[in-house]
């Protein structure tokens, strides 16, 4: 009873069906690392297109006050042509680098030692199911538990190399920086005469506007003035001359006076 107890338990602990690196592409056994340096002209912009775009997060840090950051992220290789279109949208790409390791040697001697550990778990299946003594039984289960934990450790590199070849990760890099004076274009020389001549131009009429409107407002309250000012001298000279009338008739008095008598 206890056999049959122990012989249950271990085939509860062993997965029913081993799980493989399935590969039907050379580039599947491909592990993809990628690096890429923007610059940005809006900082913040940036982080909503790093925000879409598909994948995980694996490590960011971003300072949009210093106008830097960098970002890791994995992303699924179907969606790599799309994720690297927003990120050169983004900005100018100023470095950009990838790499990939091929594991197509690991993956093959993992699934021949998952072979060879799934043939020794069925034999030893086979001769704990005949086991006659005790300690035969203990020896063939101990045996048999180390075999199960081999095969669970080689699955488990199994699943993480199946992940690692099926997605891609994206060392992203940004700075912000104010954006590019655009190139001026290059001209002809009766093109650069004429560039001249309307230059030249617009700085005469731009003078001359700025001499008129000086004028405009100097003449208004130098004209007030004036006008002030010739009336005070016409008052003045009105002023003297009936003074002056006045002396003449009292000397013509005079006169008529010393003359009667």
């Amino acid at each position: 009873m206890k056999i049959r107890f122990v012989i249950a338990f271990i085939m509860i602990l062993m997965p029913i069906a081993p799980s493989t690196v399935q590969a039907n592409q050379p580039n599947d056994f491909l592990i993809r690392d990628y690096n890429i340096d923007i610059v940005v002209y809006n900082l913040e912009e940036a982080l909503e297109v790093l925000n879409n775009l598909p994948g995980f997060v694996l490590n960011s840090r971003i300072d949009v006050r210093s106008g830097w950051g960098h970002m890791d992220r994995m992303i699924s290789n179907i969606d790599m042509e799309r994720a690297m279109a927003d990120l050169h949208g983004m900005g100018r790409v100023v470095h950009s680098s990838s790499a990939s390791r091929n594991v197509f040697a690991l993956v093959s001697d993992l699934q021949s030692s998952f072979q060879v550990r799934s043939a020794e778990y069925d034999r030893l299946m086979e001769l704990l199911h005949e086991a006659d003594t005790m300690a035969n039984f203990t020896n063939i289960e101990n045996r048999l538990v180390q075999v199960i934990e081999n095969m669970e450790d080689i699955r488990s590199r199994q699943d993480q190399l199946a992940f690692e070849t099926a997605t891609a990760r994206i060392r992203i890099g940004l700075s912000a920086a104010a954006p590019e004076a655009e190139d001026e274009p290059e001209y002809g020389a009766i093109q650069r005469i004429g560039n001249a001549f309307v230059s030249s131009a617009g700085i005469t009429f731009a003078v001359l506007q700025w001499i008129l409107i000086v004028l405009a407002y100097v003449s208004i309250p130098l004209g007030f003035f004036i006008i002030v000012g010739i009336g005070v001298v016409w008052i003045v000279l009105r002023r003297n001359r009936v003074r002056e009338d006045a002396a003449k008739n009292e000397i013509n008095k005079d006169d008529l006076a010393e003359g009667g008598l």
